[in-house]
């Protein structure tokens, strides 16, 4: 789209004269604020920013970018802007002033409208005994962090942050206001939990009665880092689920905002949280204390404090991709890798609701293969079809049978895009955040709804009898 063409110009200002926020073009002044992403290595530049004020606003905004065949780059703080595709010919819809902040004690829910950041949900919280599940900054934005993925130090014991949404606000790729929740559109609110099928609004979710809880850092010098993160990864085994942990290399920077034992240098470290006394938690964290720590933190804190575990920086600044991997003695496992980010961060947080041993009597890791001969893998090839794909049809050997109607299986990205198709068959798309692309439009056609096609979210499992 050329934002000069006239007709543009004159429906800008149609959308400038109908919504409460702003609007910028490429040039204009108050641009590049408005585009600046938290990440300040982040250089976007989409053609149209609107900042939103309100709900109101996001759907003439949408509505707009749908009539021009735009796409749209929903964005609270922006600390999630680098992974984004190139903005050219983009709207990059800015809700950072949508931040009302609403928490109902009596049914320990709280809504976050999409600019709200966690320090805008975490405090209110605390004055009533609540706890939401927030991530190590309480200056990132509620509803990216949510809705990506989010793991905070609540995670072992009442898992994402995405679990825990009951509702969202959002404006569909049609531009309609619709509201998701388990009675009404339950698709849409399954899909909506990191599928992207439009600009989300706002977020109700629950919260946890979590007054204190036992947390802190251990910091080690980098020289001992195998030592540590090796006997880290093996307390983990041993610890309950009440205890959130993360090991991890910081290199902080020779600045005079750090302090002075801490200047310059690099530390191996643990972050943990522990949802109990202080007695139990000192108790669980012995093993980690013999190692012998340059400097324990770990004490009784209020749930509104545990953003300060993770030291993250406050304002805004660069935020480069580590794109080598940091050589360190008697490193640990690929797998357990973690690309660093500000202040050269790497690590890896023990994760929510694994399994963390084998069943009793039983050996960890998988059974050993036996070896067969090219006729038993013959004989045992219908056995091995039949559990793969149950719903098959039995097909002529060497050929894969075709599913049947309603019971054809289908994986979550089919459904995903089901969904969308459903929810945005005309012209626009909200495109830029690309979590699911669509496919070029001579790929769609094997994608697009058949009779028998039911666009149903998975079967949620029987809750476990109390």
């Amino acid at each position: 789209m050329n934002i000069k063409d006239s007709n543009a110009d004159r429906d800008l200002e149609a959308l400038r004269a109908a919504i409460a926020g702003q609007v910028f073009v490429l040039g204009q002044a108050g641009y590049d604020q408005a585009r600046q992403a938290w990440n300040l290595a982040v250089d976007e530049r989409p053609s149209v920013v609107v900042v939103a004020e309100s709900a109101a606003d996001v759907v003439k905004a949408v509505r707009y970018a749908r009539a021009h065949g735009m796409r749209i780059a929903p964005q609270g703080t922006g600390h999630g802007a680098a992974p984004l595709e190139p903005l050219d010919g983009a709207m990059l819809l800015r809700t950072t002033r949508m931040r009302q902040v609403d928490i109902d004690p009596a049914t320990r829910t709280a809504r976050a409208e999409a600019g709200a950041v966690w320090q805008d949900v975490i405090v209110p919280a605390a004055e009533h005994g609540l706890a939401a599940l927030a991530g190590s900054s309480p200056g990132v934005g509620v509803t990216g962090y949510t809705l990506g993925g989010g793991l905070g130090w609540l995670a072992r014991r009442y898992g994402l942050a995405a679990n825990s949404v009951t509702a969202a606000e959002l404006v569909t790729p049609g531009g309609d206001l619709v509201r998701a929740a388990a009675g009404h559109e339950p698709d849409l609110l399954w899909a909506v939990r990191g599928g992207g099928v439009g600009v989300v609004t706002a977020l109700e979710m629950r919260l946890y009665p979590v007054r204190e809880l036992y947390a802190g850092d251990l910091f080690f010098p980098i020289q001992r880092a195998a030592e540590v993160l090796h006997a880290w990864r093996e307390w983990t085994a041993t610890v309950p689920d009440d205890v959130t942990s993360v090991g991890h290399i910081l290199r902080l920077p020779p600045l005079p905002e750090v302090p002075e034992p801490l200047r310059g240098r690099a530390f191996a470290m643990v972050e943990a949280a522990y949802l109990g006394d202080a007695g139990t938690g000192a108790e669980l964290i012995q093993p980690l204390r013999r190692l012998g720590p340059e400097l324990d933190t770990f004490a009784m804190i209020p749930a509104s404090a545990l953003g300060q575990l993770n030291m993250d920086p406050s304002q805004p600044q660069p935020a480069g991709v580590w794109r080598g991997r940091r050589r360190v003695p008697g490193r640990l496992p690929r797998r357990g890798d973690r690309r660093p980010g500000r202040r050269g961060r790497a690590g890896r947080q023990d994760t929510a609701g694994q399994r963390r041993g084998p069943p009793p009597g039983r050996r960890a890791g998988p059974p050993r293969p036996r070896r067969r001969s090219p006729a038993q893998h013959r004989r045992e090839l219908p056995a091995v079809r039949r559990r793969r794909h149950p719903h098959a049809r039995p097909g002529r050997p060497g050929t894969r049978a075709r599913a049947s109607g309603q019971g054809r299986p289908r994986t979550l990205a089919r459904q995903l895009r089901l969904l969308q198709l459903r929810r945005d068959p005309g012209r626009g798309r909200r495109g830029a955040p690309a979590r699911l692309r669509p496919p070029p439009a001579g790929d769609q056609s094997g994608l697009r709804p058949r009779p028998g096609d039911h666009l149903r979210p998975p079967r949620l499992a029987d809750p476990a009898p109390t």
